[in-house]
């Protein structure tokens, strides 16, 4: 009698843990469904915009702080005074005044860390998706890579009005990379020309694409 008792403990407990893994896979798939719904019903938006450099021993290596300007489906300037990254939807041009140059590279390619696009519709799907935290008015969501996307996990952090607060990366060398979104201010009247890059005198141009 026994015996059968402590089967059906295990059974019971089995079914536990793989009701609840369902239910958690569900509402990751369910804040991302409505993280999309409410990134395509906007035009446009401007926000204040942070970055930090973590190295794999834990010690911050660069931090950053500026706004981003943002139009659908893919063009972006984040403004971090001495350095800018702008992207019109075909190239994205990363300048740096201190360093004397600018690099283009192709918005399509993997290795852009900064697309609102690819982590909020390409990865998701590519990816395993879990809850793994939330705090207030923020839920954290976990996508692990099925296949080799370039990282080995990435926390999305998302809002109560489900936009992004925080994006944070764990790439392959262990290194995080940090962007964190607030202060959003929706459909705004933003300059078209904001989204092109101004050929800027003596800087040295290293082109990626």
């Amino acid at each position: 009698m026994k015996h059968y008792l402590k089967l059906f403990s295990k059974i019971q407990l089995i079914a536990v843990l793989l009701c609840s893994s369902t239910v958690t896979a569900e509402d990751a798939d369910s804040v991302i469904s409505r993280l999309q719904s409410s990134f395509k019903s906007i035009k446009n938006f401007e926000a204040r915009f942070n970055q930090e450099l973590i190295n794999s021993a834990g010690e911050a290596v660069m931090k950053l702080s500026g706004i981003i300007f943002y139009e659908q489906p893919e063009k972006f300037n984040i403004d971090l005074g001495d350095k800018a990254i702008i992207s019109n939807g075909i190239n994205v041009y990363n300048v740096d005044e201190n360093l004397g140059r600018v690099v283009i590279s192709s918005a399509d390619d993997r290795t852009n860390s900064f697309s609102l696009q690819k982590f909020i519709f390409d990865f998701p799907s590519l990816c395993t998706r879990k809850i793994v935290g939330i705090k207030g008015e923020n839920t954290t969501i976990e996508l692990v890579p099925k296949e080799e996307l370039g990282f080995q996990k990435v926390d999305l952090q998302i809002n109560d009005e489900y936009f992004i607060s925080e994006i944070n990366i764990l790439d392959n060398a262990s290194n995080q990379i940090i962007f964190k979104l607030s202060d959003y201010k929706l459909n705004t009247n933003i300059e078209p020309e904001i989204f092109e890059y101004n050929t800027q005198q003596g800087l040295e141009v290293i082109d990626l694409r």
